[in-house]
């Protein structure tokens, strides 16, 4: 979570103590969003409401999207704005970071802009030596076909 969100939620909290002083509840709800009862949100008032911000953003020339699509605007916001795989991974309960970056990279930067880490007028010795591979790189002979490929040689003669 991050702290500006954590900050929101502890001022809706302190909004929630007010109200319920105030007489509006019985006592705090335990749930962030709810409705005047304070108990959990019917998924049928979700889904309305969803449905009703639809159908203005088509009226606006908007293309229909499903509610799942807040999910990848997010990821992909966090990551165009320079947010890391691992973070946005841990944000979007990823259980690996591959799979956030196979799903979003698309979003990541294609160059970096800043290059302030770079001391280009040190004398010091360089970070990174001279490629240490001699001569040219040998290439595999491709295989005739997936058979053979995964260790069943002759496999194509049983065809």
């Amino acid at each position: 979570m991050t702290l500006r969100l954590a900050d929101c939620l502890v001022d809706l909290f302190a909004e929630r103590r007010r109200q319920t002083l105030s007489g509006a509840w019985s006592e705090v709800p335990e749930w962030v969003f709810c409705p005047e009862t304070g108990g959990p949100l019917e998924a049928r008032n979700f889904e309305r409401t969803w449905f009703r911000v639809r159908r203005r953003a088509r009226a606006m020339g908007v293309r229909p999207f499903k509610f799942h699509a807040a999910r990848h605007t997010y990821a992909s916001l966090a990551l165009a704005s320079g947010k890391s795989i691992r973070w946005t991974a841990d944000q979007l309960g990823h259980a690996s970071p591959m799979l956030t970056l196979k799903t979003y990279a698309h979003a990541m930067k294609e160059e970096e802009a800043d290059l302030s880490f770079a001391d280009f007028g040190s004398p010091g010795p360089a970070l990174y030596g001279p490629c240490l591979r001699r001569g040219p790189r040998r290439r595999k002979r491709p295989r005739a076909n997936h058979s053979e490929a995964f260790g069943f040689p002759g496999a194509r003669d049983r065809i």
